[in-house]
């Protein structure tokens, strides 16, 4: 094949030689009509010498045009399998422009590998990962299944699910379920099912797209038959293995890790109704692992991000105030918070009791157990409460709590005269602990919710 740098040297040969040729012949009839000084000037050489300046500036132009294109210029668009970087899951895209997807240098930066490389195992694999879109946003979660390659073709069945939003959505190969594993590299399939889906997998990553949505994920290291790989993914696993809890604006959940890279994640919305139940799966990858996680029914999906090194841990998907961490001890002098004034101005029929609201309450540990004072008792008459009465847990708080996951529940009343009369209103706590603090949601009965938290502070 003809190279761009030859063809570019013979266009600007050809229209220099002409030109030469064409100056060597006009410039003596020019030259003489110009001034009869000239008529016995050697002009035809002039032409010549024109002609070979014309020539040079060709080759060093030609040259300089046509060296060939860096492939690691930036400006060079490239697939979504092969991202410039992999970045801190704190900015997964750290794009110029986030806003324009087409262009993948600018919308893809995975994190979980760099790039898909290498050839699948040559037997029956899986993998996982999530969604997100250009701005970098959690979309939901893909799993995808790999069947061992035969024998005589090398094709193997390709099954895969996409959860995203309320919709679980199952894909197969486009071509009869099957797709040809390459023994020599990565393989790139079209999945059909849902959108348009293809996904590139390789000895250990996996990326790819699905409909508007860009793919970032990993092999399963412990569903691998190398005995090696289930090892070394077992002592990452070591580092994390156990309760990881998140807290953010709409809600709170618990995300226990066990063996063999199983998560369950468990806790509640905001509103205390809406359940938040998934299954998900631990992942490793280059630098950080990955907890990629996907609630239909609570159509939410987050990623929670940890170091190999087990030394840091970060939450994708949940808002920038979302808070995630390992469950610690109640500290000593923890007390109960809750904001007197977003329960005193809640639609609790009535006027509400401040003194019955258990602020500042103290919680005590012993035993792995939360201990609270004995609860008090009700006494208003006469449009005065009577204190003498209260004692020091007047609103009869109960909490709960479960040291396996760190989480906790328990309950309060809210107290207030509507018609005379004194009337309780319960309200339901849920919540888990990240650290040594409680972070949960007060509930209140046909009303709406309030933070709660359990510190020292």
């Amino acid at each position: 094949m003809i190279s761009e740098a030859w063809k570019l040297f013979g266009f600007w040969t050809t229209v220099v030689l002409w030109g030469g040729l064409l100056a060597a012949i006009v410039l003596p009839v020019v030259a003489r009509r110009l001034s009869p000084m000239l008529s016995n000037v050697r002009t035809r050489p002039i032409g010549t010498v024109f002609c070979l300046l014309l020539l040079g500036f060709a080759v060093v132009y030609g040259g300089s045009k046509s060296q060939p294109v860096n492939p690691a210029d930036p400006d060079k668009p490239v697939t979504p399998t092969d991202p410039s970087k992999p970045s801190n899951p704190d900015n997964p895209t750290n794009p110029d422009d986030p806003t324009n997807p087409d262009d993948p240098t600018k919308a893809v930066d995975y994190v979980l590998y760099k790039a898909v490389d290498g050839a699948a195992p040559a037997v029956a694999s899986q993998y996982g990962g999530y969604l997100f879109d250009a701005k970098g946003s959690v979309k939901g979660t893909i799993q995808v299944r790999v069947g061992k390659p035969g024998k005589k073709d090398g094709a193997a069945a390709v099954k895969a699910t996409v959860v995203l939003g309320t919709k679980k959505v199952a894909l197969k190969a486009a071509d009869k379920g099957k797709a040809v594993i390459n023994p020599d590299g990565p393989t790139e399939v079209a999945l059909v099912g849902g959108e348009s889906c293809a996904v590139v997998f390789g000895a250990a990553g996996i990326s790819g797209t699905y409909g508007p949505y860009f793919i970032d994920g990993a092999r399963n290291f412990f569903k691998s038959k190398d005995k090696g790989e289930q090892a070394a993914a077992d002592a990452i696993l070591g580092k994390w293995q156990g309760p990881v809890n998140v807290v953010w604006s709409g809600g709170s959940v618990n995300v226990s890790i066990s063996k063999k890279g199983k998560a369950k994640v468990k806790g509640a919305l905001a509103d205390s109704k809406t359940k938040v139940s998934a299954n998900a799966v631990f992942l490793i990858g280059e630098e950080w692992c990955a907890v990629p996680v996907s609630a239909p029914k609570a159509n939410l999906a987050f990623v929670i991000w940890l170091s190999r090194s087990g030394s840091s841990v970060a939450v994708k998907g949940l808002g920038d105030g979302a808070i995630v961490g390992k469950p610690g001890s109640l500290s000593s002098g923890a007390s109960f918070r809750v904001s007197k004034t977003a329960v005193l101005w809640s639609s609790v029929p009535g006027a509400v009791l401040a003194e019955y609201i258990p602020e500042g309450l103290k919680v005590a540990s012993s035993g792995g157990k939360w201990v609270l004072p004995k609860a008090g008792k009700v006494a208003y008459k006469d449009g005065a409460v009577d204190r003498s009465k209260l004692g020091e847990n007047p609103s009869g708080l109960k909490l709960t709590y479960k040291a396996k996951d760190g989480s906790f529940k328990g309950s309060f009343k809210v107290y207030s005269v509507n018609g005379g009369k004194v009337k309780s209103t319960t309200v339901n706590i849920t919540g888990v602990m990240v650290g040594a603090t409680g972070y949960g949601i007060a509930t209140i009965k046909n009303v709406g919710s309030v933070d709660v938290g359990i510190s020292a502070k």
